[in-house]
């Protein structure tokens, strides 16, 4: 299965203008973990993802790569 999160979230990080630095400030991550996940070197836990989505404030299921930025579901486009 693809790795959508860290697809998403460099995506809505650089959208909103936010470096690596200031999200792991603001969700008390360290920037080089916040780089392994983008990198999909490393996954992060399900309370991690909770506070991605709180900050940016998408949905899980947006990060996950379960629907597209609108809403609209994906099921059916995941292997």
């Amino acid at each position: 299965m693809e790795n959508f999160f860290k697809d998403r979230l460099r995506e809505v990080r650089n959208d909103k203008d936010v470096t690596q630095e200031q999200l792991g400030k603001a969700i008390d991550i360290h920037p080089v973990t916040i780089a392994f996940w983008e990198s999909g070197a490393r996954q992060p836990s399900m309370y991690s993802i909770i506070k991605v989505a709180c900050f940016f404030k998408v949905s899980t299921d947006y990060l996950l790569g379960l629907e597209n930025y609108d809403g609209t579901k994906t099921y059916d486009k995941i292997d």
